[in-house]
């Protein structure tokens, strides 16, 4: 499902319109507990380059207006509001907190937007995606995997223990990889 994740952040296909209501959740949802935290910002000004590449951050939050229920029926696809909901959780999950005013922002921004199980579904897998890339970073570059951290990224990320396992498997497999690429390009 992290795999799933990725590709449909990366892939899917986007209208303007999508963009600036992806755009207009985010804010939301960052906005939620009260304050911007720094990497919440940072994740929001990514958005805007790839999103927006010949907008100002500054403008472009100036201009900010909340979503309404009736901005929510406007995405252009299926794949478009599923995009939708794994940015809004991607911001979430971006400062490792994830805050109760986050919780039921989240649940009024996605209800109606997708079917209850695929927002589930989209939910879960964006933090096994983001526990996975956590781990990744971790283990490339300390060579190993700490229980204790693996731990604490899987709680932070409410990922449960057995698809933990099965993530830090095929991380640690595509260290492997990565490590004997770099020796048979060295050798």
């Amino acid at each position: 499902m992290a795999l799933e994740m990725e590709q449909i952040l990366r892939d899917t296909t986007l209208e303007a319109s999508d963009k600036l209501m992806i755009f207009r959740g985010i804010v939301q949802i960052a906005q939620a507990d009260g304050e911007m935290d720094p990497r919440e910002k940072e994740y929001l000004q990514q958005v805007v380059k790839e999103f927006f590449p010949e907008q100002d951050f500054g403008g472009l939050l100036a201009e900010y207006r909340p979503l309404t229920e009736a901005d929510l029926g406007g995405f252009s696809s299926e794949e478009a509001r599923a995009c939708y909901t794994a940015f809004l959780f991607m911001i979430a999950y971006a400062d490792e907190e994830f805050s109760e005013s986050e919780r039921t922002l989240l649940s009024t921004l996605t209800t109606g937007v997708l079917p209850p199980e695929r927002v589930d579904a989209v939910a879960a897998g964006i933090r096994q995606y983001l526990y996975r890339r956590s781990i990744f970073h971790f283990v490339l570059n300390q060579n190993f995997l700490h229980p204790e951290f693996a731990r604490e990224m899987a709680r932070r990320f409410e990922v449960p223990e057995d698809a933990a396992v099965a993530l830090n498997q095929e991380v640690y497999n595509a260290v492997l990889v990565l490590h004997g690429a770099q020796q048979n390009a060295e050798a």
